[in-house]
């Protein structure tokens, strides 16, 4: 955090972005800022930037946590398989996730990080199972199913795979 006696500028803010390892439409977001905004906002290095979005980093900084959401694949996993019946498979896994069947061994075996859709998706689908429990699995697999159908998939799932 910069001293109390100069404005945050441009720096203070990149900075800010990459401790928190965030992208521009995190920085968006978090911001409330559209992508001109944001990166205009990115280069004023020693400027100062507005005043609302100083008062924004101030608070972000005193509450102390990283932004950036850090996804456990094989905690998603375990929780997505302790509702489903029977098991799930790595490859479901992964193509319930909108990936190719082999995301999943990409993950966790070789260390690859999920790209940031991927990565939102398993943030938001861990909410959502931790708020609905199995029903919210059973609905998960509904859309899942749906979704697939609308883009010609009679059984994703035995396909393995989202590209026709």
């Amino acid at each position: 955090m910069m001293s109390n006696n100069k404005p945050i500028n441009g720096q203070a803010l990149k900075e800010f972005q990459e401790t928190n390892n965030l992208s521009v439409i995190d920085m968006c977001y978090h911001f409330g800022l559209s992508s001109p905004n944001a990166y205009n906002e990115l280069v004023k290095n020693d400027e100062p930037i507005p005043a609302t979005l100083a008062l924004i980093y101030h608070l972000y900084n005193d509450l102390g946590e990283n932004l950036h959401q850090d996804i456990d694949v094989t905690e998603t996993f375990e929780k997505m398989n302790g509702y489903a019946n029977p098991d799930l498979s790595f490859r479901d896994f992964s193509v319930m996730l909108g990936k190719a069947h082999t995301a999943y061994s990409s993950w966790v075996r070789k260390g690859v990080v999920p790209n940031k859709s991927a990565a939102k998706l398993l943030f938001v689908l861990d909410s959502y199972l931790e708020q609905k429990g199995k029903k919210g699995f059973a609905r998960y697999l509904d859309i899942v199913e749906s979704e697939a159908k609308s883009r010609g998939s009679e059984d994703i799932l035995s396909e393995q795979s989202w590209v026709k």
